[in-house]
């Protein structure tokens, strides 16, 4: 309840910008909108960020800048066009670096929107606990004829990851 009460304030600064946002429990997405160019787009973020800051100060709140990340999504061609201005974010006196892949929810998303890393975690995950189990109960290793339960287990995770 603390929490809420120190972060009420949190929209009407970041509505001054053009940036949409999504408000979590413990952390914020911010999206910067509607710039002519990506130094703009960073720039209109930087602000807003700067702008909380200086909000959450006043309540004797700061900003973290080592559990702050900073992502682009666009295509590789895209990306290797970016300035170097764009490939980096100052947030409280901290340069926080473009990072390649992040984490939202538990889904890895990568700078290409690609979900390579994503589906690398799931699998690496589901041979992990299929290593842990299939020891243990010889009968598992075929669930249909034919087909291992490695393979079997395995598509369903990664099925049910790419719907929306």
């Amino acid at each position: 309840m603390l929490f809420i009460n120190y972060t009420e304030g949190t929209t009407p600064v970041i509505d001054t910008h053009t940036v949409q946002y999504h408000l979590f429990a413990d952390y914020a997405v911010l999206r910067p909108v509607s710039a002519a160019s990506s130094l703009g787009l960073v720039t209109s973020l930087s602000s807003c960020v700067t702008d909380l800051a200086n909000s959450y100060a006043c309540l004797r709140l700061q900003l973290n800048p080592s559990k702050t990340e900073f992502i682009c999504f666009c295509t590789r061609h895209n990306l290797a066009k970016l300035p170097t201005e764009c490939c980096s974010l100052t947030v409280c006196s901290s340069v926080i670096q473009c990072a390649d892949v992040v984490r939202d929810h538990g889904v890895l998303l990568d700078s290409e929107l690609s979900m390579q890393s994503h589906i690398s975690k799931v699998t690496s995950a589901c041979f992990y606990h299929l290593r842990t189990v299939i020891p243990r109960s010889p009968a598992f290793l075929y669930l249909y004829p034919g087909t291992s339960a490695t393979t079997t287990s395995t598509k369903c995770r990664c099925s049910t990851c790419a719907q929306p």
